[in-house]
């Protein structure tokens, strides 16, 4: 059977053998050494044929590709290949150091989506965004990597679940909806770089401390996604707090789990920190 036309992610639930291939999607490009560097809720969509799933990764508009990868592709004339996309707009050949990225205007070229931005890249945007206001130079750089594209994906998933049980409490608690409103704008209406920083770093708080429990389930009332967000921010503390990069290996398992607990909905049990 074809698969039917492709929709953006935010339309259906995230627990699908689906969010698996862009994993997956990622983690190939990777090994042909291309990064995304703009995985965000626009780029992820999720087949919608029931009998045969499929994720899809797209727009690599702002990816970028390694010199050795070209190097390999074209041995004869890699030289002028690499020079002339270093010089493009969006430096698709770079070193992924944020301040070789960083034009006259002050904004930095080819760095992916604020929403869903990894935490180590806003930190690096806000601090080099008070350094040039301050005409101080900076020596704090950041190198992207895939673990980054990996963090974007888990945002974008979470994001995905909110906005799919708002759309619910639309249909079904109109009175409801407005209240989870807010905590959608508490969570993600922010614009400035380290304000939504700021407001990441909550959102690892909630889901990787015992004492907010309650403030989960109110986002998330399903228990598998609830138990998805729990031990996706782990993922995420461990990155940022103790340099545990994500993994293609930990992601799949983290996937891989929630795919099987769906389908045995009594085995999903909230589980402790």
């Amino acid at each position: 059977m074809q698969l039917s036309a492709p929709q953006k992610v935010c339309k259906q639930p995230s627990h699908d053998q689906s969010e698996f291939h862009n994993v997956l999607g990622l983690y190939s490009l990777n090994l042909l050494g291309v990064d995304h560097r703009d995985v965000s809720i626009g780029n992820v969509f999720l087949g919608t044929d029931p009998e045969k799933a499929a994720g899809f990764i797209s727009d690599l508009d702002l990816s970028s590709i390694s010199e050795e990868a070209i190097k390999v592709a074209h041995p004869n004339d890699h030289e002028s290949i690499i020079k002339q996309m270093k010089d493009g707009e969006w430096r698709t050949v770079c070193d992924h150091d944020l301040e070789s990225a960083w034009t006259a205007l002050l904004y930095p070229c080819a760095q992916g989506t604020a929403l869903f931005m990894a935490g180590g890249l806003l930190t690096a945007l806000t601090n080099l965004g008070l350094y040039n206001h301050r005409a101080i130079k900076s020596d704090f750089t950041f190198r992207h990597r895939l673990c980054h594209d990996f963090e974007s994906l888990i945002w974008v998933v979470v994001y995905a679940m909110m906005i799919h049980h708002k759309n619910h409490l639309a249909v079904t608690d109109p009175d409801m909806c407005e209240l989870y409103k807010k905590a959608l704008d508490d969570c993600w209406s922010v614009q400035a770089y380290n304000n939504l920083r700021r407001c990441h770093n909550d959102m690892i708080f909630t889901g990787c401390s015992f004492d907010t429990q309650y403030i989960v389930s109110s986002w998330f009332p399903d228990p598998h996604e609830a138990t998805f967000f729990r031990e996706a921010m782990r993922l995420l503390r461990n990155q940022a707090q103790d340099g545990d990069p994500i993994t293609y290996e930990s992601l799949c398992k983290l996937f891989e789990k929630h795919i099987q607990l769906a389908k045995e909905p009594q085995n999903c049990v909230p589980v402790s920190n």
